[in-house]
């Protein structure tokens, strides 16, 4: 694998800076980022223009790039060299490459820890959003237990405002994958679209939802903390990632209405207390 830097010397102020720019390119993203932060190059200057992805030099820098070992190409070759580099990354992608997505409330790591163990292999590298909670932080922690790379693409927020993780997962997804694990909870939009973005872009997404036993488990935490329309919620998602266990969640659900019922029985009764009470109050001499 090479860096390479240009020699396209493009005149231009960028911010207060007044220089000369060329491109750091490299074979694939990850050696272009090391290579970067050997320059002392921050990750949000990537410029993220695919298939044209790569790094802005001033002139100091590109110096400074080809005494770390750079290889100079002139400003004619790099077009060939970003396409080469795109086809390289993507042909890797296809037999090396995990993604994994998630939303942040999952919490059923057996479910994810079965999957990973069907498909981990020494030389296979797990790709993931880097949220530091849910799926992607239990997927992360399983594959490095299990000894394999992990590849984390946290959303640059700062850069990008909201759309920043709608940006990363159509990042993620163009670089290429043998498979999509997509561990859905409650609906989550962002890893709703990090899999349809990776189904377009033609690689096999396999969704899971939380196990029947994890459902009702969070089911009954939001019984046991009075938060009876969380509970009532859960069920009905339940009652569709699990038809088979059709019997039990009659049973929550019944349990869980009667309960909302004499909920709202106490509050009109409160209600109507009041009523009679500031009536009296009123009519008091």
């Amino acid at each position: 694998m090479t860096v390479y830097v240009d020699d396209a010397l493009i005149p231009a102020k960028v911010g207060t800076l007044q220089s000369r720019w060329s491109h750091l390119i490299a074979d694939t993203p990850d050696e272009l980022h090391a290579f970067a932060a050997r320059l002392g190059l921050r990750r949000e200057w990537f410029q993220d223009h695919q298939p044209f992805w790569h790094y802005d030099l001033t002139e100091g820098k590109r110096r400074q790039a080809l005494a770390l070992g750079a290889e100079p190409i002139s400003w004619r070759e790099a077009p060939q060299v970003f396409r080469r580099d795109s086809d390289t990354v993507a042909e890797r992608a296809a037999g090396s490459r995990l993604l994994v997505t998630g939303s942040r409330a999952w919490t059923d790591e057996n479910t994810i820890r079965r999957e990973l163990t069907a498909r981990f292999a020494p030389d296979v590298i797990l790709v993931s959003g880097a949220c530091p909670r849910g799926a992607d932080a239990i997927c992360e922690r399983i594959w490095q237990e299990f000894g394999g790379r992990v590849e984390r693409h946290p959303a640059e927020w700062r850069k990008y405002g909201r759309g920043a993780g709608f940006r990363r997962n159509s990042y993620m997804a163009r670089l290429g994958a043998r498979e999509c694990l997509a561990f859905i909870q409650d609906s989550s939009s962002g890893a709703s679209h990090a899999a349809d973005v990776a189904q377009t872009a033609g690689i096999p997404v396999r969704r899971q939802h939380p196990s029947a036993e994890d459902m009702d488990y969070r089911a009954g935490l939001a019984w046991r903390a009075g938060d009876l329309d969380r509970a009532a919620d859960l069920i009905r998602q339940a009652r569709l990632c699990h038809p088979e266990r059709g019997d039990l969640w009659a049973r929550r659900d019944s349990r869980i209405q009667a309960e909302i019922d004499r909920r709202e029985a106490r509050l009109r009764l409160a209600g109507a207390h009041e009523a009679d009470t500031d009536a009296a109050g009123m009519e008091a001499p």
